[in-house]
């Protein structure tokens, strides 16, 4: 292997081993061919590898998975364009091969210093004689700072210090030297974020200069969340560029849904309270234990539909039931007909705000409409009886709600762009809040003026979205690196609207508006969908995991054959049935998917595409375009059989707009080919929307079972090859089925290899026995979709 080889090579397991932590959820010895979508890769992760790569290389373009879409392409991007770095990274490994010219070690990161006292006997990170920085959870306990602390807290406390997501965003305090407040601010490498403060106004602006020069003495990158433009800091003017935005519902007691202001708040309150009998009451956690467990289910359905699931939720789900949830905070319920419908957890304010903040509301995804408007409507009502004056609706982020005269154009411009990607844009958050007619107030991210890269900013909304992970605690060793040079802003001249359309939308076609695209082709693959319905059956499946099933009974009652070969995917059944089969040769079709006629061509077959005439007839009224050309195939079986190696036949065949094929049509092909030896291989990959099209249609199969039908398409056929992420509810794997023993111990052989070489240790059909996903195939069942296709769903 030479230099470029193994760089290559190299640079796919950094490149594997960095997209499985980020994702924490891929193994790393993932296929490198592998579509990163198909991967589960989506937007919010690919920001989140951007900026782990950025750390390495500096800046990349937001675009760089979109354009190279898998770990192969994008390896070699990496070897193209950064070829030093990559030299350097892996000096040791590349011993035995000649460096290229110009190769050399990365520079040594930098330790930041660090300043320890003992405070009372312990151990504490501080200016000397000045401001104490240590962490809040062991504030609260220490023997000098506990009662400090509690009492700023108790004080002053705002939306920033109630809510229980600070401590995760901001588990750092930094007292001040007057001890007269402190700042609640998380720490990611050289980026400090305050994130909010406990204390009276007076003394903020002294705080902050303490802050302020703790941050140059240290070289870190100073930001602040801030409701206003700030003033300068130690003669430092600062930016301040929109962020997002916290609205709070004032004077309680004169709320009302009176008025047109109120008109839609008011039509989705009625039409919850339309759908049954409704009521919203406090409870107080632990006191009914199947109150708790009703809760505890209500959040579990709402983490369902979440990409990411903030770990605060699990500590709160934890304490409900165990009844340790502090008692500041309070809960309450609502119910419609007897059924728990949601959950809202508020968080006590200070004395001098007299009021709440609403901190988490969980709820499940067929809550009816207006359920979590009419929770809130009836909350206010508890709380402007109790004399409470203010209910904050909490803070929203990535929305712009007003402009800044200070902002930070680079830093306005990259977030601009993020927005329009809808990768840091809760527009929807904010409109629903809206509908209580909220005071609404700006948050700006504030910074020193021509301080760092606004790169970073994509840093920071990390360290709100995903903290744990991106945290850097002051009790450590950490080290920084320089910041990188910024790249020149690339702009891509593509002529064509829906060119330009794409890149302004980051090169990803599923951040397109809908009301901006023209056809609408989303994939019909499991493997990529993301639903509710399909996570249910995924439960489902992986709660019958260890119960007893034989995975050969549950696939004989649908296909009629002997032996199966399980894979990962359709694609891999198709790589290995061709690699497989043992006469090569021409092989008629109809129109078979671009990747297999793909594996045909590359195991050394000669497709050859004989479509029913009508699928080009744009007015043919023909029902079964799946077929094949009748004539055409007669001909070409007359005129040399033996240069034949199988008749492929896709059912309800998708390039041609999913039109099925006939039964009639298959027993013919059948008894054709059956005169002359050829065998009939069948594309089972969307065979019980053929089923269901044929029990539509024809009066021989009307009122039949789905699967009995799916049987008999496949009785016809010698063998069968297939994707089961498309009709059999499931979001993984592959079947070949053959009655053909020596063609299944092949199949076998190559599968085994084919797994040993990616490492994972299994033959794949070990794999299927263990795999829910393949184990569950049984319990599918069909129902009708909009026109063009079908959809599947769980019993």
């Amino acid at each position: 292997m030479n230099h470029q080889e193994l760089l290559q090579d190299l640079t796919e397991s950094y490149l594997k081993s960095l997209i499985s932590d980020v994702s924490g959820s891929l193994s790393s010895d993932f296929d490198s061919s592998a579509p990163f979508g198909e991967l589960g890769i989506d937007s919010f992760y690919v920001l989140k590898i951007i900026k782990r790569l950025e750390a390495d290389f500096g800046t990349l373009p937001k675009s760089l998975l979109f354009e190279n879409f898998n770990i192969t392409d994008l390896a070699k991007y990496f070897v193209t364009k950064h070829a030093q770095k990559l030299s350097a990274r892996f000096a040791a490994e590349l011993e035995v091969s000649p460096a290229p010219a110009g190769a050399r070690q990365l520079e040594p990161v930098r330790a930041i210093e660090k300043v320890k006292a003992v405070v009372n006997g312990r151990n504490v990170a501080v200016q000397a004689l000045g401001p104490v920085r240590i962490l809040e959870r062991e504030a609260w306990t220490h023997p000098e700072f506990g009662t400090l602390v509690r009492g700023l807290y108790d004080r002053y406390k705002y939306e920033g210090s109630a809510s229980r997501g600070t401590r995760k965003i901001a588990p750092n305090l930094f007292i001040g030297s007057a001890r007269r407040g402190y700042f609640n601010y998380g720490r990611s490498k050289n980026i400090i974020l305050l994130y909010s403060y406990s204390g009276p106004q007076d003394y903020l602006p002294t705080l902050r200069e303490e802050m302020y020069r703790y941050c140059e003495a240290n070289n870190f990158q100073l930001n602040i969340l801030n409701d206003e433009e700030m003033q300068p800091i130690g003669g430092k003017a600062f930016s301040a560029t929109p962020f997002g935005a916290i609205q709070r519902v004032l004077n309680l007691k004169e709320f009302s849904l009176e008025g047109g202001a109120m008109r839609r708040l008011r039509y989705q309150v009625s039409k919850f309270q339309k759908s049954g009998v409704c009521k919203t009451q406090e409870y107080r956690c632990g006191s009914n234990p199947e109150t708790d467990n009703n809760i505890v289910r209500i959040i579990d359905r709402w983490c369902e539909g979440k990409t990411m699931v903030n770990p605060l939720v699990h500590e709160v789900k934890a304490e409900i039931p165990a009844g340790t949830l502090p008692g500041e905070h309070r809960l309450f319920l609502t119910y419609l007909d007897d059924v728990l419908r949601n959950v809202i957890l508020i968080s006590a304010m200070s004395s001098e705000i007299n009021g709440y903040l609403m901190d988490l509301e969980f709820y499940p995804p067929d809550m009816p409409m207006g359920g979590l408007e009419f929770a809130i409507v009836q909350m206010i009502k508890v709380l402007g009886a109790e004399g409470c004056e203010v209910l904050s609706l909490g803070g929203t982020y990535g929305c712009k709600v007003d402009s800044s005269a200070s902002a930070d154009p680079e830093l306005e411009k990259l977030l601009d762009d993020l927005r329009q990607q809808n990768i840091f844009n809760d527009e929807t958050n904010l409109q629903f809040k809206n509908k209580f007619r909220p005071v609404t107030k700006p948050i700006f991210l504030c910074r020193p003026v021509g301080s760092g890269n606004p790169d970073n900013v994509i840093d920071i909304i990390m360290m709100i979205a995903d903290p744990e992970r991106m945290q850097t605690l002051d009790g450590e060793d950490h080290t920084t690196s320089p910041e990188p040079t910024r790249a020149s802003d690339q702009r891509f001249a593509i002529e064509g609207d829906r060119s330009r359309v794409l890149s302004e939308f980051g090169f990803n076609p599923l951040n397109i508006p809908h009301e901006r695209v023209e056809f609408d082709l989303k994939t019909d693959s499991w493997a990529q969908l993301h639903m509710p319905g399909i996570d249910a059956q995924m439960r489902h499946l992986h709660s019958h995991l260890q119960q007893p099933a034989n995975v050969d009974d549950s696939l004989r009652a649908i296909f009629p054959f002997t032996h199966f070969v399980l894979t990962a995917s359709g694609q891999a059944a198709e790589h290995i049935f061709f690699k497989a089969w043992p006469k090569k040769g021409v092989v008629p079709q109809n129109l078979l998917f671009p990747s297999t006629i793909f594996h045909q061509i590359d195991k050394g077959f000669t497709p050859r595409e004989l479509p029913q005439p009508a699928i080009f007839q744009l007015n043919s009224q023909e029902q079964y375009k799946g077929n094949m050309a009748w004539d055409a195939l007669q001909a070409q079986v007359a005129q040399d059989p033996d240069a034949i190696a199988c008749v492929c036949i896709e059912v309800s065949n998708n390039a041609a707009g999913g039109h099925p094929v006939s039964m009639q049509h298959l027993r013919d092909v059948k008894a054709l080919l059956a005169a002359h030896s050829i065998p009939l291989v069948i594309d089972g990959t969307r065979v019980v929307e053929n089923a269901q099209l044929l029990i539509e249609g024809e009066k021989e199969y009307a009122g039949k079972s789905l699967w009995a039908v799916v049987r008999e398409i496949f009785s016809c056929a010698d063998a069968v090859i297939g994707s089961l992420t498309k009709d059999f509810c499931v979001n993984k794997g592959g079947i070949i089925a053959t009655n053909d023993v020596k063609l299944f111990k092949r199949l076998q052989e190559i599968a085994f290899i084919a797994e040993s070489k990616a490492h994972r240790g299994q033959s794949v059909a070990q794999d299927g026995e263990r795999s829910p996903h393949l184990a569950g195939v049984k319990r599918a069942q069909c129902s009708s979709r909009a026109p063009g296709g079908r959809a599947l769903h769980s019993d």
